[in-house]
């Protein structure tokens, strides 16, 4: 009885041993196809570093429209005589033009931060072979999660110390720099490039 008992530990140790070979070697396995990880937080930090970029180029293109539409019509002022209405066209247009390209940067964020659905949730960035897996966690569980082929991406950038990946013109995930576990900002980039996506690069003198 003690002989089959002592056979049966045996064998159910040696059972867990095999177990564990096969799940450490998995384990491995899955470790060696990961190329990038990264965790980011959904924070304010990462809602301003989008809406700056946006805003960049959108604020100045619109305060000068603007200021040229006030300036365009000013002209008929000057045209019929009338210089006050010319010249009032003119300080009023460069006022607002002014005006917008402080306020209108500041209240794109104050949206953008609104907008965060998931706010305080953690987005789990996952690069394995050609395939990109986001997922996103909030108190422990799943609220989403999305897989897409790296070459699929619109665009990334390089911004205010996060990549913005841009799954088409607006929908956008972001990822902090510093974030990686495994390889690094600069390589991601770099496999991007490699596989047919736009790259943009904006240097800390212009953020």
């Amino acid at each position: 009885m003690e002989e089959d008992l002592k056979r049966e530990e045996e064998r159910v140790r040696k059972d867990a041993e095999e177990n564990a070979a096969i799940a450490e070697e998995g384990a491995s396995e899955d470790r060696v196809n990961v190329l990038f990880r990264a965790e980011s937080p959904l924070s304010e930090k990462q809602a301003h570093a989008l809406a700056d970029y946006t805003s960049r180029k959108t604020v100045p293109i619109l305060s000068a429209f603007i200021f040229l539409a006030c300036a365009i019509l000013s002209v008929f002022g000057f045209l019929d005589g009338d210089l006050v209405y010319g010249i009032a066209l003119l300080v009023c247009g460069a006022a607002v033009a002014v005006v917008m390209l402080f306020v209108l940067p500041a209240v794109m964020r104050k949206n953008t931060v609104k907008s965060l659905i998931y706010r305080g949730a953690v987005n789990t960035f996952t690069v394995s072979g050609e395939q990109m897996e986001v997922i996103t966690r909030q108190n422990g569980s799943v609220v989403s999660s999305m897989q897409v082929p790296v070459a699929s991406l619109a665009k990334v950038v390089d911004f205010k110390g996060s990549l913005l990946l841009y799954f088409n013109g607006a929908q956008a995930c972001i990822v902090e720099t510093d974030g990686f576990s495994v390889g690094t900002a600069e390589s991601f980039l770099g496999f991007c490039a490699s596989r047919g996506v736009r790259v943009i690069k904006i240097s800390s003198k212009n953020k």
